[in-house]
């Protein structure tokens, strides 16, 4: 089995969600045998509240985890224990700085077979692996990875060959002189223009022209990126193919959030952390099981369904576990209908180091003026219906509410005071926050890391200079 959780993907820009992308060839043939998930949800737009959700199948007034960079707790049970104390050999490639062996994200998993990189299709134990399950067809053998190569600000990696394969978008790129100085100008200045849009906007003098150039030019970037991660994935399912483990093999590719590019009432662009938006929240999951025909799941899911639904497809007994999340398997296998499912998401307090610097430009204090977790903004989603309690301009948490299948950018907030239906889902969404608030905190002491380690992995993923 192998669960392979990449970061920071805006599921639009992949082939089993936007028929007009080329660009992911080898997602493209993996979703030819998987149930691809329509409308799955994650807990929260920051990586490391995300990845404890995914990996332990509850949220963070049981997991603890409310921002990044911080440790896990040792009494939060993950999938890899599930599956070691099921008698599975587990192996751990956890290339993620906010959810790492160092903060304790590799529980379960012995010393020597974690690594704190991506798993790659070259690794040497990952071939070992495949050999012994080859040679011994009652191993058993879990497999986790997480890493990210589409976190701003975007590197644009494998960009020649992504340009070769999709001329016509890169025939209206910008090339040599101007190339360079758009990339020059959101070096210089991608956490200004993602976190103090409009100042940032005026500060550089950027025309009506300057912008659509910069917005199509960070796309490619973006689009290149994402070509890199499938090529990236689609060798370790060829390697998997190789050892002739493909058909007998339980694979789930998903991601932590999203990513919002550029959208003009987005509350923040290029950038995922902070934001209850619909790019974040709404991330890709698939799933390719022995068994388990390939089909659309349009249901709602959720990050923390995955833990449960993957025990069951491994026959693996549950016992007395209690999860925030629903065992998915039945509904795969056809032995019932799709639960009807709620997905609660909230956003990640802010990093004190963060507040430091982002704090003081206008555009980002004016929606995160406190590093608080009663400032922390709060979504369920229920079928294509979104609602959010979002605390304004210092405010109390005002109530919006979006149809998201007919207007998924959410410009048209339908909230309508005299609805009993969406005033009783609130009142359950202020229930929830309400929740998050009183358990945040919770034996958090010595959790969270020192500064300095702190400063260093924040930087690392760009969240601050």
């Amino acid at each position: 089995m192998l669960l392979y959780a990449t970061c920071t993907l805006n599921k639009s820009y992949l082939s089993p969600y936007s028929a007009g992308v080329t660009y992911t060839p080898n997602l493209t043939r993996f979703a030819r045998d998987a149930v691809v998930f329509t409308r799955h949800q994650t807990e929260s737009g920051q990586s490391g509240v995300a990845f404890a959700s995914l990996f332990s199948g509850v949220q963070a007034n049981r997991h603890g985890v409310y921002t990044i960079p911080q440790r896990l707790p040792d009494d939060v049970r993950l999938v890899t224990e599930v599956f070691r104390d099921a008698g599975w050999d587990v192996h751990a490639w956890l290339g993620h700085g906010m959810a790492s062996p160092d903060l304790n994200y590799a529980q379960g998993v012995s010393r020597e077979r974690v690594s704190a990189s991506m798993l790659d299709a070259g690794d040497p134990r990952f071939q070992r692996v495949l050999d012994d399950l080859r040679a011994d067809p009652g191993e058993k053998a879990f497999l986790v990875t997480n890493f990210s190569v589409t976190h701003e600000p975007y590197a644009g990696h494998e960009l020649d060959a992504f340009c070769r394969l999709r001329e016509k978008e890169c025939a209206r790129a910008p090339r040599g002189p101007d190339f360079r100085r758009l990339r020059e100008l959101y070096l210089a200045n991608f956490l200004e223009l993602s976190f103090d849009f409009d100042a940032t906007v005026r500060r550089l003098g950027l025309s009506r022209e300057d912008l659509a150039a910069l917005v199509a030019f960070l796309e490619l970037l973006y689009a290149a990126d994402v070509f890199h991660l499938d090529h990236l994935f689609g060798s370790v399912i060829d390697r998997i193919a190789q050892a002739g483990l493909l058909d007998e093999a339980l694979v789930v590719f998903t991601a932590d959030h999203g990513e919002v590019l550029f959208r003009e009432n987005a509350v923040f662009q290029w950038s995922h952390s902070l934001q209850l938006a619909p790019e974040v929240l709404s991330v890709p999951l698939l799933i390719r099981a022995p068994g388990i025909a390939a089909r659309r799941y349009d249901a709602v899911t959720r990050s923390v369904d995955v833990l449960p639904t993957l025990a069951d497809l491994a026959g693996i007994d549950l016992g007395g576990d209690a999860l925030a999340g629903v065992d998915l398997a039945p509904a795969l296998r056809g032995e019932r209908p799709p639960p009807e499912l709620l997905a609660f998401s909230h956003t990640a307090l802010v990093p004190d180091l963060v507040m430091a610097q982002l704090g003081a430009w206008e555009g980002f204090r004016r929606h995160h003026p406190q590093a608080s977790p009663e400032r922390i903004w709060v979504s369920v989603r229920r079928g294509d219906a979104i609602y959010k309690l979002i605390p304004r301009d210092g405010g109390e948490p005002m109530p919006e509410v979006y149809d998201g299948s007919r207007d998924p950018g959410e410009a048209r907030n339908l909230y309508d005071p005299a609805d009993s239906a969406q005033r009783d889902m609130l009142a359950r969404l202020s229930e929830y926050r309400s929740i998050l608030v009183a358990a945040h905190g919770r034996e958090a002491a010595g959790r969270d890391l020192p500064p300095e380690r702190q400063l260093e992995l924040l930087r690392s993923l760009g969240y601050v200079d």
